[in-house]
């Protein structure tokens, strides 16, 4: 649904045909845990403070799982990558949840599966496992897909489909999970009036700005990530925004759907005008990164926004985004 034709993603898609896809979303943040932490409490990350792994985040700040609690609601995270494990990496990340997913202190698994990572239908496994044996009242669930992360190792068929391209089969696969969730949903009578969210918590660089993964810069190819939400019901079927808009605001957007107020220390705003009244106004896009300081680099910050994006280094950068999209001739002079 994003333009890429030679990958097959049905679920996305069927969710961008029921919801709104957003082709302009970007996160402050290119670091799983930080990027999460914002989705969780639509906060920046120097708001929040947790701007690398193992650092805790602050009591003062509400999560989104504390604040659906608040009306009821159950609440479980499951987690595919133990960097959110909330024992040791995330520290805190599991305030308000019922159950967290957490990873074993002693696994027996010498691999990487089980032991540090868990394959998305496994993940699913649980989710669904939980929302079988907790049926009754609302739910909030979070339901984490690591696959589509270095190192790339799709299963198979997708290992064979996408033989030459396994991060595209990552995607494929993650796809077939989203699918398989979609349709316990439909069995269940669950999905028209669920709301659901799909959100990447950051990009990669596969080589552009010879960043292979993510981390380390603020370019486009790691900060803008793909967002799609599913209100419940009918509301906004099939709608494309264009609008720059922030993964700062889904928090937000999920407290008005479901009609709790939003703490006044938002960074985010709720997105239901962009469907609802047709809003077309670019909100400006911060990014932030303190990740290069653990190779003895400086920090980098940066703001997108009227067209043009600006990136605080060392060596400042600045770039026209209708000429150049790609972020290669730096205007700075």
């Amino acid at each position: 649904c994003y333009g890429y034709d030679v990958i097959k993603t049905p679920a996305i898609d069927l969710l961008a045909k029921h919801g709104i896809r957003f082709s302009q979303a970007f996160t402050p943040s290119p670091i799983t845990n930080t990027s999460h932490t914002t989705i969780l409490t639509g906060l920046l990350p120097s708001h929040h403070g947790v701007t690398d792994f193992a650092v805790p985040l602050g009591e003062s700040h509400a999560t989104m799982a504390e604040l659906l609690k608040t009306k009821g609601y159950k609440t479980a995270a499951f987690i595919g990558a133990i960097i959110l494990d909330s024992k040791s990496l995330a520290p805190g990340l599991d305030r308000g949840f019922d159950y967290y997913d957490n990873f074993p202190e002693h696994s027996q698994d010498k691999g990487r599966w089980g032991r540090v990572e868990r394959r998305g239908m496994d993940v699913e496994q649980r989710a669904q496992k939980w929302l079988t044996s907790h049926p009754a009242g609302p739910h909030f669930v979070w339901m984490h897909l690591y696959d589509p992360h270095d190192p790339y190792e799709p299963p198979v068929p997708f290992s064979q489909t996408y033989k030459d391209r396994s991060y595209d089969g990552e995607i494929a696969y993650a796809d077939s999970v989203l699918g398989k969730f979609v349709e316990f949903l439909k069995l269940r009578g669950w999905y028209r009036n669920s709301i659901i969210v799909v959100v990447g918590d950051h990009g990669e660089g596969l080589g552009e700005h010879h960043e292979e993964t993510h981390g380390i810069f603020l370019y486009d190819a790691t900060t803008h990530v793909p967002l799609l939400i599913k209100p419940p019901g009918s509301q906004g079927t099939g709608k494309l925004v264009e609008a720059q808009v922030r993964t700062t605001d889904i928090l937000a957007t999920v407290l008005q759907f479901v009609k709790i107020p939003s703490p006044k220390e938002l960074d985010g705003e709720p997105l239901q005008s962009y469907w609802e009244k047709a809003d077309t106004a670019d909100r400006v896009a911060f990014g932030e990164t303190d990740y290069p300081l653990r190779f003895g680099w400086a920090p980098l910050r940066s703001v997108r926004t009227e067209g043009f994006k600006f990136i605080e280094a060392p060596r400042p950068e600045l770039y026209d985004l209708k000429a150049d999209p790609k972020e290669t001739n730096n205007k700075y002079t």
